[in-house]
């Protein structure tokens, strides 16, 4: 027996005693985020150490690493299965874990007492046993030491509308419940309404090894978490640049160009939020689809075992990897099977795809049909609308390119011109050939008008999911490799006008990399500023709660507040929040619009009580700590009305018992819901003015909304300064009662700009933006914001009668100063906007509104 496995076989009996001896007194320890993070590694590293271990031989330490993590997963994954099916406690995981173990240990010991039957029976590792140079391994360690700093000392932002709150709440719950997929998340006794498809194996992994700490609190954790998957992802990346390209310096180059452009790069907070489903899954759908390759072209069936254990992993931690992973890899396949050079193996290729592909759902199959049998039943209006979409006619578009790219941004928009840039002798490596060419299978699937109606219909956003199919850090990173080696296989040394194109888009990305320095998200100033405003500044309310309600409770409060509520607390709510409420959700609209009576001061006592009776709502919370500056579908609740609301319930007398106040938030008990003697009658908001006759309306302006229309503005003042705020009074009128949706207003205001011979209407939009940035001066600005503070949304409106409103409108310093229009559009508001053509090179789009007043900038 080899010496390091000797020394792998020692450490994990000693991790394992102690993991045995911790496991019985984590409850009455108080290092919660100690006791995870050993759980974890133990549970989900150590057992995939030892699979790594006893199937494959003589792997270096960075596969080690990757497979170790894939197949530990794969484990925990199979025991919460099993528990799921059998309704066991997850926590049983804490006998079998090291049961497991124990028994590798013994197998492994037995096999290795002769070295040649061990050898006959493993995988042979062919390109696994590669590991990086001394140089990568530094850059590499370097690379995950400043991520691990990010991450652990800047912690989770935790945004009022980010998904964090769901993600850490739905772990909350199994940690809570000790079910695989809680039968009750967010609303008490919810059943199906609170299944969600969307949150899978993984989310179990965390809860149920959160609660073998003896802790349900999940938020102090999510850190840890984040790091993991920063790492995970950083890993894979390094791995698929060999397993693809063969060549552990692109892989090291896509993992750099990751962490500092995707998804905002350092600008955004993609690092500290990676601990959500879909992202983390992102490192096992790497391993999957670079792995496929070299199964298909070669049978190494240690690839097939890897690329279907990977592909399952991605599949189970957020269902959306299944799908793409299963495209890509149809798509490498049958690349493999249309190229001329690979006609001899055609026979072979095609068998072992469907291998394969067989293999993946045979594996796969039990999970997906429990998951559809128990979990899904798509019934939320909110997540049906088509979004994302670019129209040329109201029933024929394709994908959004701006939401599309919004993810990969740049790299983006480098990997789609690389298709242009790569010399014919550097796609002779089949890992770029295979990549590129798949890429424009991708942008061919979503930006084709001829199916993308019928994929939207059925897939949703999950269509805006395959700017993951070709990962937008590999062919850049190719493309920046193959400027500075003078190896055969990527140089650009005898294509000289490749070459020019090379290093334009090299140059494109370090002036991005001067904005990622500008706008760093993560130093303590934006810390500072984002925190501030976020979930966290709640902290005191949730530990009132904690204190003074009971676990299992419902408590009715705002979309927003509601939405947090299960992260900090053990408690039930009434409501969800918007798009991010359960597809299965068929009340999330209905709960949504009805719970606007808890803020309403005009509302009526006895419509409230008729509202908290009929949701068994138990406690209310009041927030009217929202800033200003969120934007919601629907409503949000202000400072103002949160005050009216608290002395509302105060004045209630012995209905509502006040149980904490401070800084404009409370939390009340609710005494009585009888709703006997309690007044019906709603009063009239100060707001709604007088009818509105005929000949007004056809003197009023458009809105946007059909039937909607804007009766009078005015200003404040008429001439402002850059920098200065300027108020908006603004006159509606609804024709007639207006539908319950997510209503946005658009506030522009243009100046006129210098035109020559190369402006063209159709494209003026770019040639505008081209003057702004070598002016360094803008000619357009917009606001938008939600009529009444969205608080009193367009539904609520009486119809004919005038509905005053008033927005304050910040003029940015960087503007031209002189004339401005000022237009105004109502719109309604999606997750992802939808555009046409014109809406993004025309100066005409959609947020264009009919002009209703000129102001002076000075």
């Amino acid at each position: 027996m080899k010496n390091s496995i000797r020394i792998i076989l020692l450490s994990v009996i000693i991790v394992t005693v102690l993991f045995i001896l911790t496991i019985f007194v984590a409850n009455k320890l108080p290092y919660h985020q100690f006791l995870f993070t050993f759980f974890f590694l133990y549970i989900v590293f150590v057992t995939g150490l030892l699979l790594t271990q006893f199937f494959f031989k003589d792997l270096s330490w960075i596969f080690s690493l990757n497979i170790a993590f894939t197949l530990g997963f794969i484990i925990i994954y199979i025991l919460l299965l099993i528990a799921a099916l059998f309704r066991i406690d997850i926590t049983y995981i804490k006998y079998v874990v090291p049961s497991i173990n124990i028994s590798l240990i013994i197998l492994i010991i037995v096999k290795n007492r002769d070295d040649k039957t061990l050898d006959s029976k493993k995988f042979e590792p062919w390109i696994l046993h590669y590991a990086p140079h001394k140089i990568n391994t530094i850059i590499l360690g370097t690379l995950l030491i400043i991520t691990a700093i990010i991450v652990l000392r800047s912690g989770d932002p935790f945004l009022y509308t980010s998904d964090s709150a769901d993600q850490i709440a739905y772990v909350r719950t199994v940690s809570r419940t000790h079910e695989t997929f809680p039968s009750s998340f967010y609303y008490k006794d919810g059943g199906i309404l609170t299944k969600d498809l969307r949150k899978g194996m993984y989310h179990a992994a965390l809860g149920s090894i959160n609660a073998l700490t003896g802790f349900n609190k999940t938020f102090d954790i999510w850190k840890i978490i984040s790091l993991t998957g920063s790492v995970l992802i950083i890993i894979s990346l390094v791995c698929a640049g060999f397993l693809l390209f063969g060549n552990f310096t692109i892989g090291l180059i896509a993992a750099i160009l990751f962490i500092l452009f995707y998804h905002s790069g350092l600008k955004g907070y993609q690092l500290i939020t990676i601990a959500y489903g879909y992202p983390f899954g992102k490192a096992f759908y790497l391993t999957a689809i670079a792995s496929a390759p070299g199964y298909l072209l070669h049978r190494r069936k240690e690839l097939l075992f890897l690329s279907v254990l990977a592909v399952t992993v991605a599949a189970w931690t957020h269902i959306a990897h299944l799908i793409i992973a299963l495209f890509t890899i149809t798509s490498f396949a049958g690349l493999l099977l249309l190229y001329s050079d690979f006609t001899e193996k055609r026979a072979a290729i095609f068998k072992r795809y469907m291998s394969l592909i067989v293999l993946t759902l045979l594996i796969n199959a039990p999970y997906l049909i429990l998951r559809y049998i128990n979990d899904y039943a798509p019934n939320n209006i909110i997540h049906t609308h088509i979004q994302g979409i670019l129209k040329f006619t109201e029933n024929f578009y394709a994908l959004n390119p701006i939401v599309f790219f919004e993810s990969s941004g740049i790299l983006g928009v480098i990997s789609v011109l690389s298709i242009f840039i790569f010399t014919k002798k550097q796609k002779y490596n089949i890992g770029l050939r295979l990549s590129l060419h798949t890429l424009i299978i991708v942008l061919v699937l979503v930006f084709n008008p001829l199916w993308v109606p019928f994929l939207a219909e059925k897939l949703s956003y999950l269509l805006i999911r395959f700017e993951f199919a070709v990962p937008a850090m590999f062919l850049p990173a190719v493309l920046i490799y193959g400027l500075f080696t003078r190896g055969k296989d990527f140089s650009f040394a005898k294509h000289r006008t490749r070459r020019v194109l090379g290093w334009l888009s090299v140059a494109v990305l370090i002036v991005y990399m001067a904005g990622e320095v500008k706008g760093f998200a993560y130093s303590p100033k934006k810390l500072r500023q984002i925190k501030s405003a976020n979930i966290e500044g709640l902290k005191e309310i949730f530990e009132q709660i904690n204190k003074n309600i009971p676990a299992g409770n419902v408590i009715a409060s705002d979309p927003l507040t509601s939405y947090a509520i299960p992260a900090f607390t053990d408690n039930f709510v009434v409501c969800p929040f918007d798009q991010h409420s359960i597809p299965n959700d068929s009340t999330a609209l209905e709960r949504i619009v009805r719970s606007r009576v808890l803020y309403d001061p005009y509302a009526a006592p006895g419509a409230i009580c008729r509202f908290l009776r009929r949701y068994g709502a138990e406690y209310i919370v009041i927030n009217g700590r929202v800033p200003p500056s969120i934007q919601t579908m629907f409503w949000k609740p202000t400072r103002e009305s949160a005050t009216m609301a608290i002395e509302r319930f105060k004045e209630q007398g012995n209905g509502f018992r006040l149980l904490y106040e401070e800084r404009g938030c409370a939390v009340f008990e609710i005494e009585d819901t009888t709703c006997t003697g309690l007044d019906m009658a709603n009063r009239t908001p100060p707001f709604i003015g007088k009818p509105v006759t005929s000949s007004e309306i056809a003197d009023s302006h458009t809105s946007g909304i059909e039937d909607i229309r804007i009766l009078k503005v005015n200003f404040n003042r008429k001439i402002v300064k850059r920098g200065e705020r300027l108020k908006i009074f603004i006159e509606w009128v609804a024709l007639r009662k207006a539908p319950i949706k997510g209503y946005i207003c658009y506030s522009r205001f243009d100046t006129d700009f210098t035109k020559n011979k190369l402006y063209k209407e159709w494209y003026g939009k770019i040639y505008r933006k081209v003057l702004e940035h070598l002016k360094g001066e803008r000619f357009r600005f917009r606001q938008d914001f939600q009529p009444l503070n969205g608080l009193f949304p367009p539904y609520s409106w009486p119809p004919m009668y005038s509905i005053e409103d008033s927005v304050v409108v910040r003029v940015p310093t960087d503007i031209t100063p002189g004339h401005y229009n000022v237009s105004l559009r109502l719109d309604v508001k999606t997750q992802y906007p939808n555009y046409s053509l014109g809406d993004i090179v025309s100066d005409e789009d959609k947020y264009s509104g009919e002009v209703v007043d000129t102001i002076t900038v000075e």
